[in-house]
């Protein structure tokens, strides 16, 4: 085998070997009622279809339960006090490069939300 071929093999595993990772710190887009998601900060994120959040359960050692709702971009305590999440919290799961505050950082459910006439 030629340098060529040697060079293009090893182009080849690698371009799969990153499309098969998922290097993605956002929840899914489109999410089935307690669909789990663990974020690169070990906590555990369950959707709820029926409340239309994201609860997430802290990894060992971490802080309380929060919710996080897709279609305002709002996340709350356990009492359901709005608040400002911990940055172990925020950054397993929003994109780094976000750069709108207004609009929510994980995508949409999927679920339309135009009123009817």
């Amino acid at each position: 085998m030629n340098k060529k071929h040697l060079l293009a093999a090893a182009i080849a595993s690698m371009t799969l070997f990153v499309s098969c990772t998922n290097h993605s710190s956002q929840l899914p887009e489109d999410p089935k009622d307690k669909e789990e998601y663990k974020d690169q900060n070990g906590n555990t994120w369950v959707y709820n279809a029926a409340m239309m959040y994201w609860m997430m359960r802290a990894a060992p050692g971490g802080g309380g339960s929060y919710f996080y709702y897709p279609n305002t971009g709002r996340f709350t305590n356990a009492a359901g006090a709005t608040v400002t999440p911990p940055p172990s919290v925020s950054s397993g799961i929003k994109a780094a490069t976000s750069s709108q505050s207004s609009k929510p950082a994980f995508g949409s459910t999927g679920k339309s939300h135009s009123s009817a006439s």
